[in-house]
């Protein structure tokens, strides 16, 4: 183990990754399912364009939103799913067949 007096000089850390200044075309094109989505493409907008507080608080706004949306999409698919099994396990009964019977022979084959 190294002492404190055998070090030279301070751990030097890497640099954050320098982000690019433009918006990914396929972040603007594609429809946001999530609000981590729309944030990104928040912060993407802030970095290039300097972003209004305004602008910001509409993008929050709208993430909310969709996070709204997609846990009532979410509960309403658990309460759907054991009414479509339900469905599913109920059988509708068969008619039964019509038996022909021949006049010559007594009993009819099944």
């Amino acid at each position: 183990m190294l002492q404190s007096t055998q070090l030279q000089t301070r751990p030097i850390t890497t640099p954050r990754p320098v982000q690019p200044n433009y918006i990914e075309t396929a972040a603007i094109t594609t429809t946001t399912k999530r609000s981590q989505d729309l944030y990104r493409l928040g912060e993407q907008l802030r970095r290039s364009e300097g972003q209004s507080r305004a602008a910001w608080a509409i993008l929050t706004k709208a993430g909310k939103a969709i996070s709204i949306a997609n846990t009532r999409a979410a509960q309403l698919y658990t309460e759907n799913l054991p009414m479509q099994h339900q469905i599913n396990e109920i059988t509708i009964p068969k008619p039964r067949k019509r038996v022909v019977v021949e006049p010559n022979k007594r009993f009819a084959k099944v």
